[in-house]
């Protein structure tokens, strides 16, 4: 996966997340959920949602792909404790 097909799906992500929140701002009609300490209310459960529904805009890494990643984390490690 490339930087720009990342920041794609972020962007993607980021307009479903706006589209769910307008969503809730006009079913609600106010501009969003108020909510007490300690209890649990619609926009828990919408904050939810759009964290789903964004995520599943963004393609898994391969296996080349850790690897590489795993690789580069290692190196930079090692070269930090040395």
């Amino acid at each position: 996966m490339t930087d720009d097909s990342v920041k794609d799906a972020q962007l993607q992500g980021d307009e479903k997340v706006a589209e769910e929140q307008a969503k809730v701002r006009s079913s609600s009609g106010k501009e969003g959920p108020v909510r007490k300490t300690g209890e649990p209310d619609g926009g828990d459960l919408d904050s939810v949602r759009m964290y789903l529904s964004r995520i599943g805009c963004v393609d898994l890494l391969s296996r080349d792909q850790e690897v590489e990643i795993a690789q580069r984390i290692e190196a930079a490690r090692n070269e930090v404790l040395d």
